[in-house]
């Protein structure tokens, strides 16, 4: 008996880790591709990609489980049962919650690895995850700007150059400051180069000349210089990870489930904050649930040559429309705070609804009588002794 334990336990595990793990670097790879055209293309280390896949993999991790391990369920058990080796165990005496035990096992882990990362590494690793993606789009300004293109840094600042050399040096350039204005001014260069310490963005321009209009005494100024410095505060303009807002993927638990409520906006905030919180807590368990509705969709009742594609297929339907209700469930509940309750019943009562099958199936395999038929039975029997 703990041979065969063993046995479907390795073979549950083994298609649950392969289908997740495929799931999800697919599904993490997909979503990160849109940042690999930027990284490409403006020289940032390609490990940044590999590193936005990792981050992003406990987040998808969560939702991938439940299903990778309701596919799993029906493709061990599916397969043992097209075999005829349930009928086999089921012949030898083997009770339901013994075939349906490594299936438990199996989805314990996984309830123990989703509240893991729901609690700890989600909010880690999307707070990398986020800093990682403010890096691709904001930092390091002299990368991103883009060979014949204006290029609008701010708000006021545009830049165009026609090329960019290996070591930095800009040829062709055009640069239109209208951050005051009273007065703008244009510089136009043959090259610059561009330097940048912390905040500040340093062009130096080389054998050019800069144009200052201004609009009051509605003139034009024209100098040619030999060298010209430009400087640019991107303090204003990119926020860097530190400065920017915390989003909801990225707060604890605790202050998940305790939202601040001292302005108007946290106020709106607080809902979504807790429906994350109980979607933290409820969606781990949804591995137990799919466990238990797997088994007694497939183990209770009485069981016929070919039917178990039947069983299959009502697995399969009833845990979607259970996965799909419960994802609608946590969305309504961000505006409607008495749907919260309806998440967790959406995970236990299907869990106790099988749970139930699975006792009774157990006692009617077992050859006792189920407890609400015996007590009809001497309910009929006392009135016909009373008659």
């Amino acid at each position: 008996m703990h041979r065969l334990r063993r046995y479907m336990t390795v073979q549950l595990l083994r298609a649950v880790v392969l289908t997740t793990i495929a799931i999800v670097l697919v599904g993490c790879s997909l979503y990160s591709q849109r940042y690999l055209g930027d990284l490409i293309e403006h020289g940032v280390p390609i490990t940044l990609f590999g590193e936005l896949v990792i981050f992003m993999m406990p987040t998808l991790m969560v939702v991938v489980l439940p299903v990778t391990l309701c596919g799993s369920i029906i493709f061990v058990y599916g397969k043992m049962m097209a075999d005829n080796e349930m009928t086999v165990l089921r012949a030898c005496g083997v009770s339901q919650f013994s075939l349906l035990a490594p299936a438990l096992i199996v989805a314990l882990v996984a309830t123990a690895l989703s509240y893991a990362m729901s609690l700890y590494f989600i909010p880690r690793s999307y707070a990398l995850f986020k800093d990682i993606q403010s890096i691709v789009k904001d930092a390091q300004l002299e990368l991103l700007l883009r060979e014949g293109t204006f290029n609008a840094v701010g708000s006021g600042v545009t830049i165009y150059f026609r090329e960019r050399h290996e070591d930095g040096t800009l040829e062709g350039v055009l640069i239109h400051d209208a951050r005051q204005r009273q007065e703008t001014t244009t510089v136009i260069s043959e090259r610059a180069l561009v330097s940048s310490d912390g905040q500040l963005l340093n062009i130096t321009f080389v054998d050019g000349s800069l144009q200052r209009a201004s609009q009051q005494a509605d003139e034009l100024n024209i100098v040619h210089f030999d060298s010209y410095n430009f400087d640019v505060d991107t303090s204003s303009i990119f926020r860097g990870p530190t400065e920017r807002q915390r989003s909801i993927s990225e707060r604890g638990i605790g202050e998940l489930l305790n939202p601040p409520m001292a302005t108007e906006e946290e106020r709106e905030l607080a809902g979504r904050m807790l429906a994350e919180a109980h979607q933290r807590l409820a969606t781990p368990l949804m591995c137990l649930t799919v466990s238990l509705m797997a088994g007694a969709t497939m183990f209770a009742g009485q069981h016929r040559r070919g039917g178990h594609k039947v069983r299959l297929a009502m697995v399969g339907v009833a845990i979607a429309v259970l996965l799909t209700a419960f994802q609608m469930t946590i969305v309504a509940s961000a505006s409607r705070m008495s749907l919260y309750v309806a998440i967790y019943l959406l995970v236990i009562l299907p869990a106790l609804a099988s749970l139930a099958v699975l006792l009774l199936s157990d006692r009617y395999a077992a050859g006792r009588e189920p407890w609400a038929r015996r007590l009809w039975r001497h309910r009929g029997l006392r009135l016909a002794q009373e008659a």
